[in-house]
């Protein structure tokens, strides 16, 4: 089984630290599971991404400007990939990963979750 970290997080503006700090990480990452950034309200500045190695595989952006769809491709983006740690950087999207966790894939997750803590 391939592992998978998704970090979340609704809308970037483009202009700010955690675009900074989010280029570092996904630049600097060496584990062995796949790390993506996923944003489905996207970035309403984009230059930022150029200076992200592989931006074609690490970054997933998708145009929802409202928050309620934003909220339903973020559980739909969860369903679909399965990803194996997911990193919220949103309260608001907690509810549709918590939801999604909760019955056939928390086991998996609690079990991933205990092997990195350990």
């Amino acid at each position: 089984m391939n592992k998978s970290v998704v970090l979340t997080y609704p809308i970037l503006t483009g202009h700010g630290g955690m675009e900074t700090v989010l280029t570092g990480l996904l630049n600097n990452y060496d584990g062995k599971e796949k790390m993506q950034l996923f944003l489905p309200g996207g970035s309403v500045d984009k230059t930022w991404l150029g200076q992200i190695d592989d931006k074609s595989e690490k970054i997933v952006l998708h145009d929802k400007k409202l928050k309620v769809l934003q909220f339903i491709d973020t559980f739909m983006y969860m369903l679909s990939h399965k990803p194996t740690l997911v990193i919220v950087m949103s309260k608001w999207q907690i509810l549709p990963i918590d939801k999604f966790y909760e019955e056939k894939y928390y086991s998996r997750f609690a079990n991933v979750l205990s092997k990195i803590m350990n």
